[in-house]
């Protein structure tokens, strides 16, 4: 028997976008990175403006930390306590926090390569004073930690949304291998 021709018919979404083109396949990709912006926003964006954030990301110790009686309340932290109310990591008066609130994401898919983009629109997040042989806190760093627990969820967000796209798009591939006698 001599073989001729081989049909293989893929349809449905197929692992690894097999029969998608490759417009649409990056389309998808920033799709679910947009997605991933969205929880990082809405769920992990908040904690890191709280104590127990601060705990959980490992921020610097603010001035005053750990002090108590008067020694505290001379340091940052605690006239910050007695003047706001409040004596959360990375707010002041609130504005940086007000500002991080505003969605500003940009996803990209080019080649093998995608990326997304949060801007956090906080410029005085960005500036500190170093003052003399003290360290001040980095807190864009700070801003852009994410635990480990919080990267597997931001992982399965994007996996999640490219399986769900690829398995909602209705499509047939027909691949023919032919045989040259």
């Amino acid at each position: 028997m001599i073989l001729e021709k081989i049909q293989i018919k893929y349809s449905g979404g197929v692992p690894g976008g097999i029969g998608v083109p490759a417009k649409e396949f990056h389309a998808y990709r920033r799709e679910a990175w947009l997605a991933c912006a969205e929880l990082w926003h809405a769920k992990f964006r908040p904690k890191h403006f709280t104590k127990a954030g601060a705990k959980e990301y490992g921020y610097q110790p603010r001035a005053g930390e750990g002090l108590s009686g008067k020694a505290y309340w001379r340091s940052y932290t605690g006239r910050k306590q007695r003047r706001l109310g409040q004596a959360n990591p990375m707010v002041y008066s609130g504005k940086s926090r007000e500002r991080t609130e505003r969605k500003m994401f940009r996803a990209v898919s080019r080649g093998a390569k995608s990326a997304c983009q949060i801007r956090i629109g906080a410029p005085t997040l960005s500036y500190r004073r170093q003052v003399g042989k003290k360290q001040t806190p980095d807190m864009v760093k700070e801003m852009t930690t994410v635990t480990d627990r919080e990267f597997a969820a931001l992982v399965y967000v994007h996996d999640q949304t490219m399986n769900r796209l690829l398995q909602q798009r209705p499509y047939e591939v027909t691949k023919t291998i032919s045989a040259k006698a």
